[in-house]
């Protein structure tokens, strides 16, 4: 686990909400507040992630660096078994300040990261098995209501299900609510700690899971959705190598 990445689950403990990070899905499908904007050429991309260009492809199961962007709202996720080939796909995924609902801000230089998991230490939450990356982003929603958002990308689409499932039970603290749906499987929680009452939203996109959480005090609650349906969408980009649009959802 990396320092300034303090807790915030039922399982290893990181700062903020966890992201696990499984497969590429479209947002805008299944739900509404994530669905519906359709890109326009001036407002493409945000440059795929850097780096060498990973070998393979949708056809062998990694995720290629880049691909001609398609343009329109996608018709609904696709529960991709692609897999992140690098760490900072991971990071990729993760909305950059100009994709954040109005008002939101990253929080410093280094609030958006991603990282290899090298141990079970490393991991955003449990289970770990197959844990491949993790991604790491720290932000200030409206009202300066600190929020955070933590991936996980595993080597199989079995394995991002189970963690999926196994994160979906909730824990102490947490009770399960509902909203629209995000990525391949999505589930809304409330989450009480330290006196106050965060909200929690668990989703997954094909190989990557994520947790994406708002504390309590936002001025707009209602962004948290927005933020996931834009973070699925990034997700199922990059899986799809394609470039990586920056609109965020309205």
């Amino acid at each position: 686990m990396t320092a300034g990445q303090a807790g915030i689950r039922r399982f290893t403990q990181r700062t903020g909400v966890a992201l696990v990070a499984v497969g590429a899905l479209a947002a805008c499908g299944g739900g509404g507040g994530g669905g519906g904007s359709t890109p326009s050429a001036a407002a493409a991309s945000d440059a795929a992630p850097s780096g060498a260009t990973p070998t393979g492809s949708a056809s062998t199961g990694t995720a290629p660096a880049t691909a001609p962007v398609t343009r329109g709202a996608p018709s609904g996720p696709a529960d991709s078994s692609v897999v992140l080939t690098r760490a900072d796909q991971a990071k990729a995924v993760l909305p950059p300040k100009n994709a954040l609902p109005g008002g939101w801000s990253t929080n410093g230089s280094d609030a958006l990261r991603g990282d290899p998991v090298r141990s079970d230490d490393d991991c955003s939450f449990e289970p770990c098995t197959g844990a491949k990356f993790t991604g790491y982003g720290d932000y200030h929603g409206a009202g300066d209501a600190p929020a955070h958002d933590n991936v996980q990308a595993y080597d199989t689409k079995a394995h991002a299900q189970s963690a999926f499932t196994q994160a979906a039970a909730g824990g102490d603290g947490y009770v399960k609510t509902s909203g629209p749906k995000i990525g391949n499987e999505s589930q809304y929680f409330t989450r009480t700690a330290d006196g106050g009452t965060d909200q929690v939203i668990l989703f997954r996109v094909g190989t990557v899971v994520a947790e994406v959480s708002l504390a309590q005090g936002s001025a707009n609650p209602e962004d948290l959705q927005k933020l996931a349906a834009t973070q699925a969408e990034r997700t199922a980009q990059v899986l799809a190598g394609q470039t990586l649009t920056w609109q965020r959802h309205r």
